[in-house]
């Protein structure tokens, strides 16, 4: 364990509440050097169980967030925390559109690393229904991964970068 310098997780579901998440922050900073949550746009894994008073479950660690295709940000939460959230169904839905559509052509732009296959296109289409569920798609996490540009914001960065 002391070997590893950082904790990358993709797609990750809410697995503690707030007393949990700091456990593991203090656990954490002796071990790693840096903790993120890999989210890609609006994947709705990451947003289960949900952020309320009721369960109290709770996301720790910083937040590599993939807003647009492989253009992501290191926040301190993703927008959006819940999923059911009304004010984020029509960007939900064009999202999923505009998913399709660049799954379809986008090799034109990143090139050769970019990949899609069938069984992606597929899952886009099945996206059109359900927004978010094409979102937490592998392919779309490894595609970022490969051809991310990250911009980290100062005052994030002191707290995520350090760790």
């Amino acid at each position: 364990m002391s070997s590893l310098l950082g904790v990358y997780t993709f797609g990750q579901p809410r697995v503690g509440d707030k007393i949990f998440g700091n456990f593991m922050k203090s656990q954490l900073n002796v071990i790693f050097k840096r903790y993120y949550r890999v989210v890609f746009r609006y994947d709705v894994v990451p947003r289960i169980p949900f952020d309320d008073p009721v369960s109290q479950f709770s996301h720790f660690g910083g937040c590599l967030y993939f807003r647009s295709w492989y253009k992501g940000e290191v926040l301190k939460h993703e927008p959006n925390e819940n999923y059911f959230n009304p004010l984020y169904i029509p960007s939900k839905y064009l999202n999923a559109l505009l998913d399709l559509f660049r799954g379809l052509f986008a090799r034109i732009r990143p090139g050769k690393y970019f990949k899609e296959s069938l069984v992606s296109i597929l899952y886009r289409f099945f996206g059109l229904l359900v927004p978010g569920l094409a979102s937490h798609s592998p392919r779309d996490y490894v595609n970022g991964v490969r051809l991310a540009e990250v911009k980290i914001k100062q005052d994030d960065a002191e707290e995520f970068i350090g760790f």
